[in-house]
């Protein structure tokens, strides 16, 4: 009977879906003429704002405004629509930002989400659709938004699907790291139908059977006896810990892969190697802005949910059908919570185009610059000098005035001199390693990278996980996160 209705629920739901993804797919084959069509419904709204009744701005000649800028004005002035509720990103800039949420910017997530898990059934056979939705613990006293991410999936959709979900009870509670690692790996453990994971960072997978393995004893007792503080589970008995032995039907990874996450996301695929392992698209708490398709290569924007405007090397302001395969921009958004014509500090390539529409790829920030002595070194230089080098990050000593490459046990050492010669693109660079300005980079060998990284994020940042962009060039609290890693 189980079976039935289940069988029943995702029958209607692939109906419902279908729907929306035919539209979505459609829509592909014109960019320009969706993007047009939203952007008719953001004008609208605008025009009816006391933004625009106070300064009788037309919606084409708004400035390209920041979080601190818009925000010098109050925040209601920008929308028409009854506010949600706030979400906080501290996000990788920074910058403590209260980004507010309404139906219709809720509705863009969930259509998202709509999309992206239809044409995940349609290229993966599952069988109980049990679904792990990754929370964005903070450990804090004050732990505010969205009780978990699912949220962002509207009220219909999370209605329709919450009998999949797999949820930690009182996840934003737990503020011990520890702590939430042990139940979340127990109640992910004894649910051994899980078939679907979706989190923000692979780390955030790594740590947590990194964790498991290191405390196994523990661990697989607790396991067996099926209650932990409140927590009750069906009691498991394993012989160790494994990617097979915890989740045996698992089928379907989502998660961020691009930029410098793409070394721990290939760890990943090595650790589940059964398992289907998709990169995510390019989400931030301000927006859903592109989604990952099967049998594409690279990810498209979200154009019937985003208006989108994408800025040149050469200052130029372009529609996504005007886009040129192997240059990078900068991506300004309009969307329904809002925010208009609001810069992300994302920097996107074009990878190629399905249909008419471009495959954007992920490279990295705008801003991030390190700069101790005049070199001026900006993340993308250093994504192009260790990406495929197997390092996980270039720190920046003031102490030492050098960079120091973090890398694990499986570096090969002789591969510093090409990250080296490849920094010396940067012609502020190599002067001042030619000038003695700069030391030559020196190596730290960490047995667990992704551990101190995300210690790094979360805790000395005090970034959200569903916030992090992870990066290459780590300068931000650079001495907090050396004196990290020499403590370990």
């Amino acid at each position: 009977m189980v079976n039935l209705l289940n069988s029943l629920i995702i029958f209607f739901y692939k109906i419902y879906a279908a729907r929306k993804y035919r539209a979505f797919i459609s829509a592909l084959d014109n960019p320009h003429h969706a993007q047009q069509r939203l952007k008719e419904q953001l004008e609208k709204d605008y025009y009816r704002s006391l933004r625009y009744k106070k300064n009788n701005i037309p919606f084409d000649e708004l400035p390209i405004q920041n979080y601190n800028e818009l925000a010098k004005n109050p925040i209601e002035d920008l929308i028409t629509k009854k506010i949600l509720f706030f979400e906080e990103t501290s996000g990788s800039s920074g910058i403590k930002k209260r980004i507010p949420y309404t139906k219709n910017l809720l509705g863009s997530f969930s259509n998202m989400f709509v999309i992206w898990s239809y044409d995940i059934l349609k290229n993966v056979n599952f069988s109980s659709y049990k679904f792990y939705f990754s929370i964005s613990p903070q450990f804090s006293e004050n732990a505010s938004g969205l009780e978990d991410d699912s949220a962002y999936l509207g009220e219909s959709i999370g209605l329709f699907s919450k009998n999949y979900f797999v949820k930690l009870p009182n996840a934003k509670s737990i503020q011990d790291p520890n702590e939430f690692l042990l139940k979340l790996g127990l109640l992910l453990a004894s649910n051994r139908n899980l078939e679907i994971i979706s989190i923000w960072s692979p780390t955030f997978l790594l740590s947590l059977m990194s964790y498991l393995k290191e405390n196994e004893e523990n661990f697989l007792r607790i396991l067996k006896v099926g209650e932990y503080k409140g927590l009750k589970f069906d009691p498991i008995v394993l012989d160790e810990v494994t990617s097979l032995n915890l989740f045996p039907n698992l089928k379907f990874i989502s998660t961020w892969g691009s930029a410098s996450a793409q070394v721990s996301f290939d760890k990943l695929k090595t650790l589940f190697p059964h398992v289907v392992i998709q990169k995510k698209g390019l989400l931030a708490t301000e927006a859903p802005m592109t989604i990952p398709l099967f049998n594409i290569e690279g990810s498209v924007p979200l154009i019937n949910d985003v208006y989108f405007e994408f800025i040149s090397k050469e200052s130029e302001i372009l529609g996504p059908e005007k886009l040129i395969v192997g240059e990078t921009y900068e991506v300004v958004i309009s969307q329904k919570g809002g925010l208009l014509r609001y810069p992300m500090n994302d920097l996107v390539r074009v990878e190629g185009f399905y249909k008419k529409t471009p495959l954007l790829e992920f490279v990295g920030r705008k801003h991030q610059i390190s700069d101790m002595v005049g070199e001026k070194l900006h993340e993308s230089e250093v994504a192009n000098a260790i990406e495929d080098t197997g390092a996980y990050a270039l720190i920046p000593s003031l102490e030492k005035l050098k960079y120091i490459l973090l890398v694990d046990n499986s570096f090969n050492e002789a591969k510093v001199a090409e990250v080296e010669n490849r920094l010396h693109n940067n012609i502020h660079y190599k002067n001042a390693r030619l000038l003695g300005q700069l030391n030559e980079i020196e190596v730290v060998v960490c047995n667990q990278p992704n551990e101190i990284l995300n210690q790094y994020y979360t805790s000395i940042l005090k970034i959200k996980k569903g916030d992090i962009k992870e990066s290459f060039l780590l300068y931000r609290e650079a001495p907090r996160l050396l004196e990290l890693l020499k403590s370990t």
